[in-house]
């Protein structure tokens, strides 16, 4: 059966000489991959299978198979200055790897898909990049997963643990420090007052892909968190 769906390209492959493989988040099925034929070559798809791409595909779908086939496949919407920014490509490149290793279930998740959506129509609008816009990404797709962490800071209750998801008043080998706190604390209530330095924000964006690698099986490591630190330096 071939049915229609719109989707969020996250991560590709190529496969013999003119395929491609695709894990392609949409909004009808939730995540999967998909394949498609004669992608590459004179009559080019590679512009479709960017990172963060909104497209339209039409699928054929069988029960009982781990990967579908793309018959075709159209821009749902267009986005251009995620990929002519430098600072936007990157982001982009993160977040979409942060994704492909997070979403793995074939189940509708609207608000999900929604809320990533509109966080790509946020970057390719945004005029400067905010330097917390990822962060901010991890935390609220968190909380779609069920896995959020819990602001129960106060000024004594203030070492985020990372394997409990909430403030404590103690620190131990489980809780980020007191800096590091303050400062996630701050940005899940809005309330940052004053850019954080490049070497703090690594601090927590790598806190909290290690929060994920707790409360998530099978979450390996992130490539483009190396090249995200360099163009942000």
């Amino acid at each position: 059966m071939i049915t229609q769906t719109d989707g969020i390209v996250l991560h590709t492959i190529k496969y013999s000489e003119s395929s491609i493989i695709a894990h392609i988040f949409t909004k009808e099925y939730g995540a999967g991959t998909y394949i498609m034929n004669n992608a590459r070559g004179k009559q080019s798809k590679m512009a479709y299978f960017q990172t963060f791409s909104h497209v339209s595909i039409s699928v054929y779908r069988k029960k009982n198979v781990s990967m579908y086939r793309i018959t075709n496949i159209e821009f749902a919407s267009m986005h251009f200055a995620i990929y002519s920014d430098i600072l936007k490509a990157c982001m982009c490149q993160f977040l979409g790897e942060f994704l492909h290793k997070v979403l793995h279930s074939e189940e509708t998740n609207n608000d999900l898909y929604s809320y990533v959506l509109n966080s790509i129509d946020n970057l390719e609008n945004a005029q400067k990049v905010s330097g917390i816009f990822h962060i901010k990404f991890l935390l609220q797709t968190a909380e779609h997963f069920g896995i959020g962490p819990h602001d129960n800071w106060t000024p004594t209750n203030h070492f985020f643990n990372v394997h409990a998801g909430n403030f404590c008043p103690y620190h131990n080998s489980e809780c980020l420090n007191e800096k590091t706190s303050l400062n996630l604390h701050k940005i899940m209530n809005n309330s940052l007052s004053h850019p954080i330095p490049l070497q703090e924000k690594m601090i927590l964006l790598e806190a909290l892909i290690n929060y994920y690698r707790i409360h998530i099986h099978y979450f390996g490591a992130i490539k483009s968190l190396a090249v995200l630190q360099t163009v942000f330096e």
